[in-house]
């Protein structure tokens, strides 16, 4: 850590085995982000899935994209492992969904996250825990980053997945009934943030664990608009988007390709040269005060 001073008081996050400190480059002054991982007495489980990820951020850091979060440095001690990170100064986009955002908003950001989750599926990743709380904001809330690959996964474009992990509020039905599962249940979780950004809520919200959701997640389709929501005038290409994405049976959910020539992001080519008008036009619409949860996390 000869390069990085790290203020131990100045916490920025934190998970089950790892905490996120703001931190300084020495030899340029600027702000970075060090993720804290303790290694000390883990599991051989444990162990493998630190290299995994290792190896997946190494492959990042080669040929860096900018809606993903930029890593720095991989430090190894006896005792911890550090990643340097950019620093994001917005937080998170758990913090901006405190109700709904207007649907040109939701756009903006959105195809961000799209073109985030696109490259780690060209380059053979599979992220499976997207959800608001790991998607950072930065340069003024105009860009998204997403971060956090924890539970990330090299896979084949044809490779099924068994392991159930990630955030049950934005888990695939698929990865609920512990069915094999491919890149498609990414898009599923793109869907909920999606519907979290346009309503203003999580559709599992009312569900009392794992188990309520799997039951709901299988046997019902979300109701896109939601029958008690406020929300209105949303777009009928901006709801056959979501309903697409929230397919629940994968093999018909809609694909990269079909996403990318949808009529609702026809204009995701053009959409950033707008984004100061977008972003200062008008913040958030909060006329629907129910709140996401962004914090129900099953860890492997």
């Amino acid at each position: 850590m000869d390069n990085y001073e790290i203020y131990k008081d100045k916490e920025l996050g934190r998970g089950s085995y790892s905490i996120v400190y703001l931190g300084i480059n020495k030899q340029n002054n600027n702000k970075v982000a060090i993720k804290e991982i303790n290694i000390q007495n883990k599991s051989s489980k444990f162990y493998e899935a630190i290299e995994n990820e290792i190896i997946l951020i190494k492959k990042i850091m080669k040929n860096p994209h900018p809606n993903i979060v930029e890593f720095y440095d991989i430090i190894k001690t006896t005792k911890s492992i550090y990643y340097v990170m950019e620093y994001c100064d917005g937080e998170d986009l758990c913090i901006l969904l405190k109700g709904a955002i207007k649907e040109r908003i939701a756009k903006f950001y959105f195809t961000q996250i799209f073109e985030g989750l696109n490259y780690l599926h060209q380059n053979k990743i599979m992220h499976r825990d997207l959800k608001p709380k790991n998607i950072l904001l930065t340069n003024n809330k105009t860009c998204i980053k997403i971060a956090d690959f924890g539970f990330a996964k090299k896979v084949s474009s044809i490779q099924r997945c068994f392991t159930m992990c990630g955030s049950p509020l934005y888990m695939a039905p698929e990865i609920l009934s512990r069915s094999s599962y491919g890149k498609e249940s990414d898009f599923w979780s793109l869907g909920i943030i999606l519907f979290e950004m346009i309503y203003g809520f999580n559709p599992f919200r009312h569900c009392t664990d794992i188990n309520d959701i799997a039951i709901l997640s299988k046997n019902s389709r979300i109701n896109i608009p939601p029958k008690k929501s406020n929300i209105k005038n949303i777009s009928r290409e901006c709801i056959d988007l979501m309903r697409k994405l929230l397919e629940r049976d994968d093999s018909k959910r809609i694909t990269w390709e079909q996403s990318k020539n949808h009529i609702w992001l026809k204009e995701f080519q053009t959409i950033n040269k707008k984004v100061n008008n977008i972003i200062d036009s008008d913040e958030s619409d909060n006329s629907d005060n129910e709140t996401s949860n962004c914090m129900f996390i099953m860890d492997d």
